[in-house]
């Protein structure tokens, strides 16, 4: 996922440095939300949206997790993809997650986990979905309509599976 459109009429934001609470696994360009000690990824589709995770940083926050010495983290990294914090993340080696916060009225652009269309509703404008439970970089095609309270389709760029959506 990733802003397309500020609602500030900003170019960017800048990211902020929140701890990865222990054990939660954080994906790039993911869904996030704030819990107690730190950020995980937003993993229902009721959860309070506060970002994208645009990366990862090892305590201290300069030095980007992919260029970080071995023991400067635990946990494991997979490039590109995600960062699963070790069980004591938030005491010993203190990753923490980049994330871009989303605020009313941003456009973000997203890709569903699925055709869109195939349930009623996702390929049009004005309906509600969540965040997909098993993947915080998707939006799940299956929840259109239902009673999320997390994003509304504003538009749809023609591309593939992606559409354009705001918080709702």
């Amino acid at each position: 996922m990733e802003i397309i459109k500020y609602a500030d009429g900003a170019s960017s934001r800048p990211l902020e440095k929140w701890p990865i609470i222990n054990s939660a696994t954080v994906y790039k360009g993911g869904i996030v939300k704030v819990v107690p000690g730190g950020v995980e990824s937003a993993d229902a589709v009721n959860d309070p949206i506060y970002g994208i995770c645009m990366g990862f940083v090892a305590d201290g926050g300069s030095t980007p997790l992919e260029n970080a010495l071995s023991g400067q983290f635990d946990g494991t990294l997979v490039d590109g993809v995600s960062y699963t914090a070790s069980a004591d993340n938030l005491t010993d080696k203190k990753v923490q997650a980049l994330v871009e916060p989303i605020l009313p009225k941003d456009t973000i652009r997203a890709e569903m986990d699925a055709t869109l269309g195939t349930t009623t509703g996702s390929n049009l404008f004005g309906y509600k979905v969540s965040v997909l439970t098993t993947d915080p970089r998707k939006l799940d095609e299956s929840t259109t309509g239902g009673t999320s309270t997390q994003f509304v389709i504003a538009g749809q760029p023609g591309k593939g599976n992606f559409v354009d959506v705001k918080l709702a």
